[in-house]
């Protein structure tokens, strides 16, 4: 469906109008969707930002989640006088962050344990002179699952493959086991430098440099404008929210004018989206052998430039982005038919996956219209390539090149906030549009969501209770994620949830078999429904 390119993750947006030069001492991530409040604008990275995604009902954790503030140390904390309190007095350094175990519970066939994960992230901050700062983000995972399960209990297989494999050769049937026989890529313990960048503050500009998250865009989660950096696909689109997006190596320049600003981006490293690892259990899709990524560097850098002003009331910005694709286009090449075909001689069909470059001029727009908070984006994009089908019945038209087209299309959403009764609510619109349609293109021609998302507190924000609801119009899907989060104490908290995927794993053939190659976004993970805990302590 065409909107799985617009559904993304949200890491940490950034307040309207925040700057570089005051990065916000981060704070533990809520999944707690805000009360509503001015649409984030800036798109800036490494800064607990306060806003959320309605899409995923994750939280960029900038308002603090627990009572009494987001302090790094307290007094008695900070007391201590060891090597590691004088190197940061020394140096001025801050550092903050969450310790968190994430147990989830897959409730349909097969019924097990699919995570028991534990993360340390911190946030570091250091000084450097008057006009420079340093931040590094570190992250370690262990996910205790794998002590637990066997691998195929874990990941069991539960839709049709998008691709078609190669034949088992002797050596991978060699590395068969019982315990994993579809070779599932298990990954039990990562550890990783997420995010590092070096900013430098100017009378009226700053500049960053380093591997970092930028965002765009004002409509949370619609992925309309916000398509600078690549999504990890690991949990679908469930994942803590600054996990969702792949940093990338850049250069971030942005100049502050009287009453508007203008950014800058210049991005040498080129990476597509990242899926899930092999054989596991919300893999979906992964990219056939051979693909092509441009090399990293000068000569393929993708760049940005976006304004942002304010116009009779409401903050605006208009933005371009010139990028790679990052689903690749897959491009084919059928052997052994027609003229040339040989006696005897089976068809072939060759894949040769390129991501096209993409022109994305957009805009955006957020105001107070009395109660409600009204937030709206657009954008066209130029160069998109399309696959199509590989039937006679859908004969291509002759502009289609290696069994692909290249169409443009054009996407919008609009959201509003508001409250009722000390209840917040959310609701958001997508559509997209492709221009020039052709019956042989896989994609609809539109394609629609709906989301909706509801939250109250209770006991002095204590107990916070919420539901977010995504309606693929499409395909007719859905996705269902209730959530209670209770503060324990100001520094832990304790939440229950359950993320529900409702729809058909695919489109059917004419026996109602699902068809390979033709899933569907939320429907094909309908067997991983699943409810969780967790448990966060923040520092």
């Amino acid at each position: 469906m065409l909107l799985c390119v617009l559904v993304g993750g949200i890491p940490v947006p950034a307040q309207a109008g925040q700057s570089l030069r005051a990065p916000a001492a981060p704070a533990l991530p809520a999944d707690a969707y805000p009360a509503p409040s001015a649409p984030a604008e800036d798109a800036g990275s490494g800064q607990d930002d306060g806003g959320d995604d309605i899409f995923f009902g994750g939280g960029g954790g900038g308002d603090d989640i627990f009572v009494g503030g987001s302090d790094a140390l307290g007094e008695e904390e900070a007391a201590g006088g060891g090597l590691v309190d004088r190197f940061l007095g020394a140096t001025g350094t801050t550092v903050t962050g969450y310790l968190r175990n994430e147990t989830a519970y897959r409730y349909v066939n097969p019924a097990a344990f699919s995570k028991v994960l534990n993360v340390v992230r911190m946030e570091t901050f250091t000084p450097i002179g008057g006009m420079m700062e340093l931040k590094t983000v570190p992250r370690v995972a262990y996910d205790a699952v794998y002590d637990l399960e066997d691998v195929d209990t874990i990941h069991p297989r539960h839709g049709p493959t998008t691709i078609l494999t190669e034949e088992q050769t002797p050596e991978l049937i060699d590395q068969l086991t019982v315990e994993n026989v579809r070779l599932v890529e298990v990954v039990q313990t990562q550890i990783e430098l997420r995010e590092w960048f070096m900013d430098v503050h100017f009378s009226a500009s700053d500049l960053r440099v380093g591997r970092q998250i930028v965002r765009w865009g004002v409509v949370e989660g619609s992925r309309v404008t916000d398509e600078v950096n690549p999504l990890d696909f690991k949990e679908f689109i469930l994942r803590e929210v600054v996990d969702r997006y792949v940093p990338l190596f850049m250069v971030r320049y942005d100049y502050y004018l009287s009453n508007s600003s203008l950014q800058f981006l210049w991005i040498p490293e080129v990476q597509p989206h990242k899926p899930a690892p092999v054989g596991t259990e919300f893999e979906q899709f992964q990219y056939l052998p051979g693909l092509r990524v441009p090399k990293s560097g000068v000569e393929n850098a993708e760049y940005g430039l976006r304004y942002s002003f304010s116009l009779f009331g409401a903050d605006m910005t208009t933005s371009y982005l010139d990028t790679w694709d990052d689903f690749p286009a897959a491009f084919r090449t059928v052997r052994g038919v027609g003229a040339d075909a040989e006696f005897g001689q089976t068809p072939t069909v060759d894949f040769i996956p390129v991501p096209p470059r993409l022109k994305i001029p957009g805009i955006s727009m957020s105001r107070s219209i009395g109660p409600f908070i009204m937030s709206a984006e657009a954008a066209y994009v130029h160069g998109k390539v399309f696959g199509t089908f590989l039937d006679p019945k859908y004969p291509l038209p002759p502009d289609a090149s290696g069994g692909a087209l290249q169409r443009d299309y054009y996407k919008w959403a609009v959201n509003a906030d508001f409250a009722y009764f000390g209840i917040d609510f959310s609701v958001q619109y997508l559509r997209a549009t492709i221009l020039d349609y052709h019956p042989s293109i896989i994609a609809d021609p539109v394609d629609t969501v709906h989301a909706g998302f509801v939250r109250k507190t209770f006991l002095d924000n204590i107990v916070t209770a919420q539901m977010l609801v995504i309606h693929f119009i499409n395909d007719k899907e859905w996705v269902w994620r209730p959530r209670v989060d209770i503060l324990m104490t100001q520094r832990v908290k304790l939440s229950v949830g359950a993320d529900i995927m409702e729809g058909d794993i695919a489109d059917v053939g004419p026996r109602g078999e699902p068809l390979p190659g033709q899933f569907h976004f939320a429907g094909f993970f309908q067997n991983t429904s699943r409810a969780y805990v967790e448990v966060a302590y923040q520092f």
